[in-house]
């Protein structure tokens, strides 16, 4: 009788101990698909503020049309919004504005030409050696003025914020 009474309750045991892993399981798989998701977003929207920036701003920055406090003004909201770090790289890879500050530096001292963190849109998992050593995601966007390829915007956001 002492066996038939300890059954139940070894399967309530075994019910309980599995039920605790796939809760965990599915907690764990759901934070990392969220947080993916979220990364999404947050490269989506980047782009999209980029671009216009691009359009409405940046083109008159190479042109000497554009006030310099307009657009470090632009640049210093896009940083508070998205706690991100923003650049207006050349096409000879000269950084002409950051907002870190790190400004006249060449981009190639740190960033090698056969490097994707300029030629694709969407870059994760990146690095900078000697620049940025956290991880970081960007997102690039090529600036256009009169037919011609200008530089990029660089937005780098860090995956801890």
């Amino acid at each position: 009788m002492k066996s038939i009474r300890r059954f139940p309750f070894k399967l309530l045991i075994c019910y309980a101990i599995t039920m605790i892993v796939l809760f965990f399981g599915w907690s764990v798989a759901g934070t990392r698909f969220f947080e993916e998701r979220l990364i999404d977003l947050d490269k989506d929207s980047l782009y999209h503020e980029l671009r216009l920036i691009s359009d409405n701003y940046v083109k008159g920055y190479f042109s000497n049309s554009l006030v310099d406090d307009k657009l470090s003004k632009t640049f210093s909201l896009l940083h508070a919004h998205y706690n991100a770090r923003v650049f207006v790289i050349r096409k000879d890879r000269l950084i002409i504005s950051d907002t870190a500050a790190t400004v006249n530096t060449l981009l190639n001292k740190f960033l090698p030409d056969e490097s994707e963190l300029l030629s694709q849109t969407y870059t994760e998992n990146a690095t900078i050696p000697g620049l940025i050593d956290e991880p970081f995601f960007a997102v690039s966007y090529p600036i256009y003025d009169d037919m011609s390829h200008r530089g990029h915007l660089l937005i780098i956001k860090y995956y801890s914020d």
